[in-house]
């Protein structure tokens, strides 16, 4: 039995020890150039320069607003009126509700657009809601028109866009 345990820690201490693993080195794949994008110094696309516009709002023959709107490269422009009046029809007691009547409302928001190459591009978006036609006793009328629209206006540009119910819009750039 001696020699049985003295041939086995024989065999423990003659085994070699193993192997590491041999680690190939993978190479490295060339660095990819930095892209290098330029921009063009009379673009609005860049955030220092602001873009002037003169915009008209109107419904037919009625001036609806008019005034300034600014528009950068990271900020937009926005415009908000908004009015509600007690119904004018005489109403019987009990047939009217809170918040029914008659609103209206004018809502011009612009914003930096640019799509692809095209620079000096401006997204418009206005919402128009006018009292409807009829009676208010038996709930709110009213009537929307709105407009979105992109539009590429360089310096002294002016387009007019004109939407449903007669609202017309006049943009001028500076």
């Amino acid at each position: 039995m001696l020699s049985m345990i003295m041939l086995a820690a024989a065999q423990i201490v003659s085994a070699a020890p193993a192997q590491p693993p041999v680690i190939q080195s993978v190479p490295r794949a060339a660095a990819t150039p930095p892209v290098i994008i330029t921009e063009n110094p009379d673009s609005f696309d860049n955030s220092q320069e602001t873009a002037i516009f003169d915009v008209d709002a109107r419904s037919g023959n009625e001036l609806l607003w008019a005034g300034e709107m600014r528009v950068s490269g990271r900020q937009g422009a926005s415009f908000t009126r908004q009015q509600s009046n007690a119904s004018t029809s005489s109403c019987a007691r009990g047939q009217t509700s809170y918040g029914q009547g008659e609103r209206s409302s004018l809502s011009i928001n612009l914003n930096r657009y640019r799509a692809g190459r095209d620079e000096g591009g401006v997204q418009m978006r206005v919402t128009w809601e006018r009292p409807g036609e009829g009676d208010t006793c038996q709930g709110a009328n009213a009537r929307t028109a709105g407009i979105t629209e992109n539009l590429f206006l360089e310096r002294g540009q002016e387009r007019i866009v004109k939407g449903d119910g007669g609202l017309i819009i006049r943009l001028r750039r500076r």
